[in-house]
């Protein structure tokens, strides 16, 4: 395993990650809205040991379809020297984002499995996991046509791995918590929070009208029609 230069906040803002439709996809969008940071769907950069090695599937495919970087940009990517570099050029090209000169938020659930890796590959980067309760986690996963064999395997290797860096005195300072219950509960009280943790200043009440859509679809229980977790 190779040793790996923390990723400058200025180019890397925070990841954000969870078990799979738990509710990232919200709290990204709260995190682009109130810090200044700009990311859309998952990057998944992470998941690899180094830009050489490319970005594994289906992260690659959903990348280029979310993000819409440059049409050599896989190609680019994997000559890159570093994750500081592969993010640069990721934020250059990427026409997708409103802006090419800001902080980038990386929200990729998958990291949960391998969080370990993630938090030494970019190291100092501040993670945020948003956590939920399991059995709605379940639920959403098996409506998508999982098996229940297949479901409780994630979550069980997903776990492992969370609780693995929570109890790593090392990596344990990396890691911010956010129980999306309380999240739609008292989205100002959570954010602001989240913000002190990342140094940043917070504007009271200004993303309440982001979570309406989420708690008239039914959050944070099982189901969830028309919005992606």
């Amino acid at each position: 395993m190779g040793h790996h230069h923390p990723i400058p906040r200025d180019v890397l803002g925070c990841i954000v990650t969870g078990y799979a439709k738990r509710g990232t996809t919200l709290l990204k969008d709260l995190v682009v809205q109130t810090t200044g940071m700009v990311g859309r769907f998952e990057g998944g950069l992470l998941l690899a040991e180094a830009p050489r090695d490319g970005i594994p599937e289906p992260h690659a495919t959903h990348l280029v379809a979310a993000w819409r970087p440059a049409a050599a940009f896989l190609d680019r990517y994997r000559e890159s020297d570093s994750f500081e570099d592969g993010y640069r050029l990721l934020r250059e090209s990427a026409e997708a984002l409103p802006r090419h000169d800001a902080p980038l938020v990386d929200k990729t659930p998958e990291y949960l499995v391998r969080l370990d890796d993630v938090l030494r590959r970019a190291p100092l980067t501040p993670v945020v996991v948003v956590i939920r309760d399991p059995v709605h986690v379940a639920v959403s996963w098996m409506q998508l046509g999982n098996s229940l064999d297949d479901t409780v395997a994630w979550l069980r290797v997903a776990t492992e791995s969370f609780v693995a860096a929570i109890e790593s005195a090392d990596q344990a300072p990396q890691l911010f918590l956010v129980n999306f219950a309380d999240l739609l509960r008292d989205v100002d009280a959570t954010m602001a929070r989240l913000h002190e943790w990342l140094g940043l200043p917070h504007v009271p009440d200004a993303c309440r009208d982001e979570v309406r859509p989420a708690l008239r679809a039914g959050w944070p229980g099982p189901t969830a029609p028309g919005y992606r977790g």
